[in-house]
């Protein structure tokens, strides 16, 4: 096997795989886990919270299917357990723009958003999806505390 030829199959392993040591050791796998552990939030946040910070201009979505960067944050840094139609209407009651359906299809389209986003991009996510994930988690940690 070439060079080339194992670092794609190493990117196959670990697009499928569902603890990293599978293919990296302990090691790697303590420091995925306290990475995880620093996105998760202790903090109360709202779907109101969640709008004050869409509506702000702080954070660009540049697609429709962007909302389900901000569906997945919420659901794994603030431990949201809304489901995805539940989260659609919320938002389109709010104001903001989410069609029925949107989140399913980018979901199914995207598969690597149903994992936790801190393996995002390992998956492959694209950079784009990864500054609006990024951009939103700081946002929200600007919320006044009273704001949450």
């Amino acid at each position: 096997m070439t060079n080339d030829e194992i670092k794609d199959l190493i990117r196959e392993v670990a697009a499928s795989a569902k603890q990293v040591n599978l293919m990296t050791g302990d090691h790697a796998q303590a420091i995925y886990n306290e990475a995880r552990e620093e996105r998760k939030e202790t903090r109360e946040v709202t779907p109101e919270d969640v709008v004050t910070v869409l509506k702000s201009g702080r954070v660009t979505l540049p697609t429709d299917g962007s909302i389900a960067v901000v569906y997945a944050v919420c659901r794994d840094v603030y431990n949201w357990d809304m489901g995805l139609a539940t989260f659609e209407r919320t938002m389109s009651l709010q104001g903001i723009h989410c069609k029925e359906g949107t989140l399913s299809n980018t979901l199914r389209k995207h598969s690597y958003m149903r994992d936790h986003i801190d393996k995002w991009a390992v998956l492959g996510a694209k950079e784009e999806i990864l500054k609006v994930r990024d951009s939103f988690i700081e946002a929200m940690n600007l919320l006044p505390s009273s704001q949450s």
